[in-house]
């Protein structure tokens, strides 16, 4: 109260000084005249002013500094006429650098050998089981993932068209802004208790889900070390994140170690702390371009040893591998909780449409807030959810589905290995299957195998099978990748060419040993004709 009191009185007094200060002000113009008191400024002004020097110097000067700036900002400041063009290029000089001037293109550009390529683009028409049809002609498909064969089941159908007629065609918005349906969250939960993580986080599509979970943990600043041999929406999340990237040689466990130990020693001699920046080894379960299984163990051991997180993206080894189709962590017995973050495809394996992150309800809670493709686009359509779940149920049933695929993988590729001139880079019981000229098939380089791997795919398809050549498409640095699998400096190693099947578990062995005759004779066909050509 004491307080109050005094802020009362010192507010009075300042009230009354003001007053009389004004009434003196009043006095003094009723008494001299409004032009004496104006005439009479100047000398009171001098007084004041003396006063003030007098009685408080360093007012006088910051005052005065101010009054020249002011004079020169409005009086003596030159500002520039845009108007002016005070360039010393001539006429003729601007004319001949407009020119010379050639701008980068917007998108890089395609690769060569892919020209003539859209003309042979096989369009499905339609689809009967393991057959497509394109122009009107029944092939046997070998180009789709449909690895377990779900996509054409009549469960996952009539879970698909039941949603339909239920919540319509679209889902009106990113999940946190209205687009969050019922059966989403049942699909992400039928996910995790399939997995045996904590929590599971759907996006709308297969590839977005990598691209935004990675970026939604590594931010720029942050390391990653990457296998050279990722796919595509794994270097669209590694440009996305703005991390700093080291390349290790594909699937080389003393090439990744030889990077983590370079790290490691670059972090003693900067006296760098290893805490202040989040570090990922990054590596696909199965990688699309090649066909073969990420060494999982040793990646494991290896990220315990160097402090590291993994990020394991199983959009194509999900359904594939293990006894329950749960992945490369299930095939080699590897706990799940050893993986930091882990990345499924519904697209692949379950037929359906998007994609997954499993982990613990950390990771998962954070992407709801960063994962680019949760935050901002549409969620998936509640039709593909249903499928989802209805497909994950028969896997559950059918686990044989899995051990029929491998077994089908497992025939193909032992008897294409059989053909003169054709190896298989893939492993045996990858359902992607690489396959690709030897030497001795008479391998003269990059565009001399694109040109008979074209021919042998168009042989087949002339044949009654859908089998396609593999494109890779480097988002990031490219370098070349030799036979022997040596690799130098940074960025993807671009992948040698070859034909890749893709097995079912739907397919029958006959069906599998017709394709391998076929492409026996289209191979032998094609290979003595370029002999033939050469001389």
């Amino acid at each position: 109260m004491a307080g109050d009191t005094t802020l009362g009185d010192s507010f009075l007094d300042l009230t009354v000084v003001a007053h009389q200060v004004l009434r003196q002000f009043w006095r003094e113009l009723t008494q001299d005249g409004f032009k004496e008191w104006v005439l009479a400024a100047p000398t009171r002004y001098q007084k004041w002013w003396l006063n003030l020097v007098e009685h408080s110097p360093g007012h006088v000067v910051v005052e005065t500094t101010l009054i020249l700036f002011i004079i020169w900002l409005i009086f003596l400041r030159k500002t520039e006429d845009p108007a002016k063009d005070e360039t010393f290029l001539t006429e003729q000089e601007i004319d001949l650098l407009v020119k010379e001037w050639k701008p980068e293109p917007l998108v890089p550009a395609t690769d060569p050998s892919w020209d003539g390529e859209d003309e042979e683009a096989l369009v499905i028409e339609e689809m009967q089981g393991t057959r497509v049809v394109v122009k009107e002609k029944i092939l046997l498909n070998l180009a789709s993932f449909d690895f377990l064969g779900l996509a054409g089941r009549p469960e996952v159908k009539d879970a698909a068209r039941a949603a339909l007629n239920k919540y319509g065609c679209g889902s009106c918005g990113p999940r946190g802004f209205y687009g969050s349906i019922d059966v989403h969250v049942g699909a992400e939960q039928a996910m995790a208790k399939f997995m045996g993580a904590e929590e599971a986080i759907s996006y709308s599509d297969a590839a977005s889900s990598v691209s935004s979970t990675l970026p939604a943990f590594a931010k720029k600043g942050d390391l990653l070390v990457v296998d050279d041999g990722v796919y595509e929406p794994i270097q669209t999340a590694i440009n996305l994140s703005r991390a700093q990237v080291r390349w290790f040689r594909h699937n080389d466990m003393e090439d990744l170690k030889r990077v983590l130990e370079g790290v490691a020693r670059e972090d003693a001699r900067l006296g760098r702390n290893v805490l202040e920046q989040r570090r990922f080894v990054v590596v696909e379960g199965l990688y699309k371009n090649y066909g073969d299984l990420c060494p999982l163990p040793a990646l494991v051991a290896l990220k315990k040893e160097f402090c590291y997180r993994l990020y394991l993206d199983q959009t194509f080894s999900f359904g594939c591998f293990g006894k329950g189709g749960r992945g490369v962590a299930e095939h080699w017995g590897v706990d799940l909780g050893e993986i930091d973050i882990m990345s499924v495809s519904i697209s692949h394996a379950l037929g359906s449409v998007g994609g997954m992150c499993v982990g613990t309800h950390e990771v998962v809670d954070h992407q709801r807030l960063s994962g680019a493709g949760y935050c901002y686009s549409a969620s998936a359509p509640p039709f593909t959810s249903s499928a989802a779940i209805a497909a994950l149920e028969l896997l559950e049933k059918e686990p044989g589905l899995v051990a029929k695929l491998q077994e089908n993988a497992s025939f193909l590729s032992r008897n294409l290995r059989k053909i003169p001139g054709l190896e298989v880079r893939s492993e045996e019981v990858s359902p992607i299957l690489h396959v690709g000229l030897t030497q001795e098939g008479g391998w003269g380089g990059r565009k001399y195998e694109q040109e008979i791997l074209r021919e042998v795919s168009r042989g087949c398809v002339a044949g009654g099978y859908a089998v396609v050549t593999s494109k890779v498409t480097c988002l990031v640095e490219e370098r070349e990748g030799g036979r022997g699998g040596e690799r130098a400096g940074g960025g993807v190693a671009l992948a040698l060419p070859s034909l890749r099947l893709t097995v079912s578990a739907a397919h029958s062995q006959a069906e599998l040993q017709g394709a391998v005759n076929v492409i026996r004779k289209v191979v032998g066909a094609a290979l003595k004709k370029r002999k033939q050509s050469r001389g």
